[in-house]
């Protein structure tokens, strides 16, 4: 299995095959421009990536009736990431099917989250109007902002972060000027999200609504402010959103999101 371990940077020959992929897989292409503990590929039909923890494993296929590459797959997360030892598999539907046919464990396995991957061509509807503004985030609002981080991804993701790395991360993104904030009339901040811009795409994330300011239309006329800039920016916006949330993906398709993809997470049982 060595012979699959390789470092993999953006020039390499495996980002022209992910290319095809690039909006299911932007995390991904993101993932791979910073150092990973493991990086398992033939360089042209698959790759096993693990960043590190708490971040979860991702699986990518170009062809998932391949079935060399599948078993291939199949024995480097048993060798390298066995379910049973806590890991989290993020990869496509397509190739989980496959890979229960071979393994009785993927079919024992719990579904942490549906990834559902969103791409916007032009604005639709206008969300329904409510109180406050867009704003962009500064330094004063780190020490909030760090909190409502640490909320999130645990609540979404499951991964725990200290406050202090929670500021570390908040403190980058606001450095680029690139996190987003809505402050409604009272002045409170009850919505969040960011971007990424690439050469073509600008992702969308941390879409997050303080819990008792759901429901009132704050996220979503965020996220229709934010895409409005990209789109003006000459970028095509795209975004993840958790499957398990309905109300939010019905937001996300009114205003002009389709859906171009599916991924999933998945973790064994009782873990």
């Amino acid at each position: 299995m060595e012979k699959y371990l390789h470092i993999v940077d953006q020039s390499d020959a495996l980002s022209s095959a992910l290319l095809e992929n690039n909006i299911t897989y932007v995390v991904l292409h993101k993932i791979l421009k910073r150092k990973c503990s493991k990086i398992f590929t033939n360089r042209e039909s698959f790759i096993v990536c693990y960043s590190s923890a708490p971040y979860p494993v991702w699986v990518w296929c170009k062809d998932e009736n391949n079935l060399q590459d599948v078993e291939t797959i199949m024995q480097i997360l048993a060798e390298n990431f066995p379910l049973e030892s806590g890991y989290n598999i993020i990869l496509s539907t397509a190739l989980l099917a496959k890979l229960k046919k071979h393994d009785a464990r993927y079919n024992d396995c719990r579904l942490k989250m549906d990834l559902l991957s969103y791409r916007l061509d032009r604005l639709e509807n206008t969300p329904h109007v409510c109180d406050g503004e867009i704003e962009l985030a500064n330094k004063v609002d780190i020490e909030i902002l760090s909190r409502y981080y640490k909320e999130m991804t645990y609540e979404m993701e499951g991964l725990e972060f200290s406050i202090q790395r929670s500021k570390e991360l908040i403190a980058e993104k606001i450095e680029k000027g690139n996190i987003f904030i809505w402050r409604n009339v009272k002045g409170d901040i009850v919505a969040t999200t960011a971007k990424e811009d690439g050469e073509k795409y600008s992702k969308i994330s941390l879409v997050y609504t303080v819990p008792q300011y759901r429901r009132m239309g704050y996220a979503i006329n965020l996220v229709y402010k934010v895409a409005e800039g990209i789109l003006k920016d000459g970028l095509i916006p795209i975004l993840y959103a958790d499957g398990g949330y309905i109300a939010s993906n019905s937001c996300y398709k009114k205003v002009g999101f389709y859906q171009v993809g599916s991924l999933c997470n998945i973790q064994a049982k009782g873990l």
